[in-house]
């Protein structure tokens, strides 16, 4: 399971999967549970569209869903994800998505 440090950052990952149209990663976030490479490769890879997303939200104007700036969400979440992937062995595919971006 994935151990959130914030609630916030849950509704936070929830709300861009919810905007991004990703059943997806609704369902490996809601759950937490990630039971193979190709599922640490998707979460992965969502948040970096998530983060794309979130910045494409700032320039145009809109708000976060929270207080903070997403900026301060993104930064949360990359280490609850990037640290969940680590405990539960798939650091290497979070690394090689994030190299990629």
């Amino acid at each position: 399971m994935i151990s959130y440090k914030f609630p916030e950052e849950r509704n936070y990952a929830l709300h861009y999967a919810d905007k991004l149209k990703d059943s997806r990663a609704t369902q490996l976030l809601e759950s937490g549970d990630i039971r193979s490479e190709e599922d640490a490769e998707y979460l992965s890879e969502f948040f970096w569209r998530m983060v794309d997303s979130s910045i494409e939200d700032e320039e145009n104007g809109l708000e976060s869903i929270h207080t903070e700036p997403n900026e301060f969400w993104n930064e949360k979440l990359l280490y609850t994800i990037s640290g969940h992937l680590e405990r539960i062995g798939f650091s290497g595919v979070w690394e090689k998505v994030s190299d990629s971006k």
